[in-house]
């Protein structure tokens, strides 16, 4: 906890000037696998993952986008809208660690809604009732682990003088043949710094094409059954065809949140922070200059 939280004060400077959130009242803080090696190691580490693998029931593998593995989001004191609107994740699993004094904090609950992803985005739209239910965190260093690209979720708004700090750790599936969860969409709206979004999505889906079609090589018996064998590599060239229509702007994979600020679905997400706005005097709003002391 100790050093986790010198690393983000020590790298608080990489945080762009200007809106640097995809959603909601926070900025973020990516890149850190790249510039930490402790961070990178922790969210390598074998015995990390291998619990994560426990609780989820399948074998996970530390997400390839490594500018959001992990990533750190931290609330913008005084604002006045949700830290994080409604969303579902745009990587398969999350696992979320509070840094800050969870005691003192009023507010910044993640509450989970109580149905199905878009469902929920409908009954949110037309301002119906739902049923969501509030995860505490409890004290910090606790996390939650969600497969959080299928649960609608939320971070309410801070309502006193606290800065929610949060580490994201990314995980996906190990078996290539999983359904694909990763939307590039969202990490080009955030990766305003590093502009890594596309290349990691490419070595993303570059790996799992290799090991599906390795998994072939190893697995597939003799066959002269050409229907059989074409449908194969069918399935493998068409999820390599959606992709690299995605980087080109061919496909767009943008998925939908809703903005309690407006009432309203929205795609331009990126949009939504109502106060991120640093002085010109190096100082951000949460009271910590940009140099990182």
């Amino acid at each position: 906890m100790r050093v986790i939280k010198k690393i983000i004060r020590r790298e608080e400077k990489n945080i762009p000037i200007g809106p640097a959130s995809s959603r909601g009242n926070k900025t973020i803080l990516r890149g850190l696998y790249y510039v930490s090696p402790w961070i990178r190691d922790l969210q390598a580490c074998k015995r990390l993952c291998d619990h994560f693998c426990e609780i989820a029931g399948e074998p996970l593998v530390p997400h390839p986008s490594f500018c959001n593995s992990p990533q750190v989001n931290l609330s913008i004191e005084g604002s006045k809208g949700p830290v994080d609107h409604w969303h579902y994740d745009s990587i398969a699993y999350t696992g979320v660690v509070l840094l800050n004094d969870v005691e003192v904090m009023e507010g910044g609950k993640l509450e989970i809604m109580h149905a199905d992803k878009n469902y929920g985005l409908d009954l949110l739209a037309q301002g119906k009732e739902y049923k969501a239910e509030a995860v505490g965190y409890e004290h910090p260093g606790r996390m939650i682990l969600a497969q959080g690209s299928e649960i609608l979720h939320h971070v309410t708004r801070v309502e006193n003088n606290v800065e929610r700090i949060s580490l994201v750790f990314g995980y996906a599936p190990a078996n290539c043949f999983q359904p694909p969860k990763t939307i590039l969409k969202t990490h080009q709206r955030i990766d305003r710094l590093h502009k890594m979004a596309n290349y990691e999505f490419f070595r993303e889906k570059s790996w799992q094409g290799l090991n599906c079609l390795q998994h072939y090589v190893n697995t597939v018996p003799y066959t002269s059954n050409g229907e059989f064998l074409g449908e194969k590599l069918r399935v493998v060239a068409q999820e390599l065809k959606r992709a690299a229509d995605i980087l080109q702007d061919k496909e767009d994979d943008t998925i939908l949140v809703f903005d309690e600020t407006k009432n309203g679905i929205e795609t331009e997400y990126d949009t939504l922070a109502d106060t991120h706005i640093r002085s010109q005097n190096g100082h951000s709003q949460n009271g910590h200059s940009q140099n990182g002391h």
